[in-house]
């Protein structure tokens, strides 16, 4: 993550890795925690670091985030996973059992499912 330091320099106010598109659901599950141990050592503290989360079952979605926790990371966006459809009641049993898992309230996420289209965010205390 070379341009890291650099886009802190210039006063943004937080990194998004692993977000909705991408990497998200092209890595596997040690390759996306490497991904965010990098960004929270990398940001040393200067700036937040949020991860995305989109993995295939309620299970993988609460230990990536227990991990990431361990990790640094200061907020996660909850997705349903990608290469299936979910239906909002399934989406909406999953996002309890993220809420009780999470070990800080700054790091409250919600998700609400547009239709088809997902849509994702953060909310901070």
């Amino acid at each position: 993550m070379p341009r890291v330091p650099d886009l802190i320099a210039s006063g943004i106010n937080g990194l998004i890795v692993c977000g909705s598109l991408g990497e998200n659901q092209c890595l596997d599950p040690d390759e996306k925690r490497a991904v965010v141990r990098t960004a929270v050592e990398v940001a040393k503290g200067r700036v937040q670091v949020l991860t995305g989360v989109a993995e295939t079952s309620t299970r993988a979605a609460l230990r990536y985030i227990s991990d990431c926790e361990s990790l640094g990371v200061n907020g996660f966006m909850i997705m349903p996973a990608p290469p299936r459809k979910r239906a909002p009641v399934s989406l909406n049993s999953t996002l309890p059992s993220v809420s009780r898992t999470l070990r800080r309230p700054d790091a409250a996420a919600a998700s609400m499912a547009v239709r088809t289209r997902p849509m994702s965010i953060v909310i901070r205390a």
